[in-house]
C-alpha cells in the first residue's frame, strides 16, 4: 500500500500534468482512426462548409456551433483534429468541475473514469455534438457554481450564460438545463436581481445572430429549432425506460457502481454541489426519456455527472475507518482496477466494429460516380452521398406521384435508387405507406427521362444509379 500512497501523492502534486497526459493518451490514437464518415457526421461536415460559402448541402436540423468549429479546421486543413480536441478538453474541464465542487483525489478518479468511459472514449472520434455541448455545458457550471453574491460575481453569471448559450446551440436538448439553473438561483435567493435577467439578455445576444440566420433566409427565427424537435418524433420511438436498460452500455462494468453511489448520494441532496449534479441528471434524463427517438450517445451531455458522483463515494468509501484495515482497503482498490480492466473488451470491440462501418463500398462507389455533375442528385444516404461526393443531393419526395416534377424543378442530373427496404426508415413515419416506391425498380425503369447507367452491389445489397435525360416536364 506504500506504493500506491506513493503513486498517489505524487498525482495530486502533478495534477495537472497527469490530467492533460491522461486525457490527451487516451484520445490522440482516435486522430483519423475511423475510415468511414456517419450519416450524422457527414451532415455536420457539409453543414461546416455551407458556412464557409460551399453550398451544396445543409441541414437546418443540426444546431450551427460544432460546424462551425469543424469550420476552423476545414480553414486550417485538418478537421479530424477538431473532435479530438473537444473531447481532450471534455475531460480537463470535468477535472475542473470535480475539484470545484469536491477535491484533488475526487477530481482524479472522476477523471480516470471518464477518461476510460466507453461512450466518451468511443465517441470522441466521430463528427457528433454531444461531446462540444458536455464541454460548453461544463465551462458554464464553473462560472455558476461561483454565484453566491449577485453584485460580486455578477461578470461570473454572465459568462457562465455565455457558455449554456453555446451548448444550446450545440445540442437544442442542452436547453433543458436551464431549468434547475433557475431552481438552483431561487434557492440561493438571487433569482429576481437585476442581474439575472441581464444574464437572460446575454442569451437572447448570443442566439440572435443564428435566429436572424434562420428569419432571413426561412421566415422564422425558431426553424431549425422547430425542426429539431419535430422531425425525430418521426423516427420509430424507443421504450420510456430506454436509458435505464443502457447503463450497462453507457458506464460498463462501473454502472453498478453509478447506481449504488447514486441512491446512497440522495441523503445529501441538502448539500448544493450534490444538489447541482443531481438535479442536471435527472431533468435530463426525465426530458430524454419522454423524447421518442434516443440513443446512447444522447446521454453524454450527463455522463461525466454520475461518474463524479462515484467517484466521490469511492473516495469516500476509502476514508471510512473501516478502511484503514490494509486488506479491505487492497481488497476495496483492486475492485476499482478490476472494473477500470472491464473497460477494456468493450472498447477493443466497439472500436474495431467502428473502425470500417459495414455497407459502405456501395455508397462511396455511388457518389464518385455522380461526383462532378452540376446537377442535383436524388438518393438514399444522401448526406453521405453529399460528402463523398461534393454533390448537391437531396432526399426523395414522399409522393410518387411528384417524382416528375421534383426532378425538373431541382434539375436533377442521377436519380441513386437502393433496392433495400432499410432505407425506408430514414424519411421517418410521416412519410407513410407512399414511399415504398423508392425501392421499387420498375417504378424508375418506367420512366422514360431516367437511363440505368450502373448497377453497384455490396454485402448489403444493390445500388442503381440513373442518368437523368434532356426532357420537359
Amino acid at each position: 500500500m506504500k506504493k500506491l500512497e506513493k503513486i498517489e501523492k505524487w498525482i495530486i502534486e502533478h495534477k495537472l500534468f497527469f490530467v492533460v497526459t491522461l486525457s490527451v493518451i487516451s484520445r490522440i490514437f482516435l486522430y483519423r482512426y475511423y475510415k468511414m464518415m456517419t450519416w450524422d457526421g457527414a451532415a455536420f461536415v457539409m453543414n461546416a462548409k455551407y458556412f464557409l460559402g460551399h453550398k451544396i448541402y445543409f441541414e437546418l436540423i443540426r444546431p450551427p456551433i460544432f460546424p462551425l468549429l469543424l469550420g476552423v479546421g476545414l480553414v486550417l486543413g485538418d478537421i479530424h483534429i477538431i473532435p479530438i480536441i473537444i473531447s481532450i478538453l471534455s475531460i480537463i474541464v470535468t477535472f475542473l468541475l470535480a475539484e470545484k465542487l469536491f477535491d484533488d483525489r475526487t477530481a482524479i478518479i472522476s477523471v480516470i473514469l471518464l477518461a476510460l468511459n466507453p461512450l466518451h472514449l468511443i465517441n470522441s472520434g466521430f463528427f457528433l455534438a454531444e461531446i462540444t455541448s458536455l464541454l460548453f455545458l461544463i465551462l458554464s457550471l464553473l462560472f455558476f457554481i461561483d454565484v453566491k453574491k449577485m453584485k460580486k460575481d455578477a461578470i461570473k453569471l454572465y459568462i457562465s450564460s455565455f457558455f449554456f448559450t453555446l451548448s444550446f446551440l450545440t445540442k437544442y436538448q442542452n436547453f433543458l438545463f436551464i431549468i434547475p439553473a433557475i431552481l438552483i438561483l431561487y434557492k440561493k435567493g438571487i433569482l429576481f436581481k437585476k442581474e439575472t435577467f441581464f444574464s437572460s439578455f446575454i442569451i437572447l445576444l448570443t442566439v440572435s445572430p443564428w435566429l436572424s440566420f434562420n428569419f432571413i433566409n426561412y421566415g422564422d427565427p425558431f426553424e431549425s429549432i422547430k425542426y429539431a424537435i419535430l422531425y425525430p418524433s418521426e423516427a420509430k420511438p424507443e421504450p420510456i425506460f430506454f436509458y435505464l436498460t443502457k447503463l450497462r452500455e453507457v458506464f460498463g462494468f462501473w454502472f453498478i457502481v453509478v447506481l449504488i453511489s447514486l441512491i446512497l448520494g440522495l441523503r445529501k441532496l441538502k448539500e448544493e454541489n450534490y444538489l447541482i449534479l443531481y438535479s442536471f441528471i435527472f431533468i435530463y434524463l426525465i426530458a430524454a426519456s419522454i423524447f421518442p427517438h434516443k440513443e446512447e450517445r444522447y446521454l453524454l451531455p450527463i455522463v461525466p455527472f454520475p461518474l463524479i458522483i462515484s467517484a466521490k463515494f469511492l473516495i469516500d468509501l476509502l476514508n471510512l475507518k473501516l478502511m484503514k484495515n490494509v486488506l479491505l482497503r487492497k481488497m476495496c482498490v483492486s475492485i476499482f482496477v478490476l472494473l477500470l480492466i472491464s473497460y477494456f473488451p468493450q472498447i477493443a470491440i466497439e472500436l474495431n466494429s467502428n473502425k470500417v462501418l459495414k455497407c459502405y463500398s456501395n455508397i462511396i462507389n455511388a457518389a464518385n460516380y455522380v461526383s462532378g455533375t452540376n446537377g442535383t442528385v436524388i438518393a438514399p444516404n444522401w448526406p453521405l452521398i453529399a460528402y463523398y461526393g461534393n454533390v448537391k443531393t437531396i432526399p426523395f419526395t414522399y409522393e410518387p406521384k411528384d417524382f416528375d416534377w421534383y426532378v425538373s424543378y431541382y434539375n436533377v442530373s442521377y436519380v441513386i435508387v437502393s433496392l433495400e427496404r432499410e432505407v425506408l426508415e430514414s424519411f421517418g413515419s410521416s412519410a407513410g405507406e407512399s414511399i415504398n416506391y423508392v425501392v421499387n425498380r420498375s417504378f424508375f425503369d418506367h420512366k422514360d427521362y431516367l437511363v440505368m447507367e450502373k448497377e453497384l452491389k455490396d454485402e448489403c445489397g444493390i445500388f442503381l444509379i440513373y442518368g437523368v435525360r434532356n426532357w420537359t416536364y
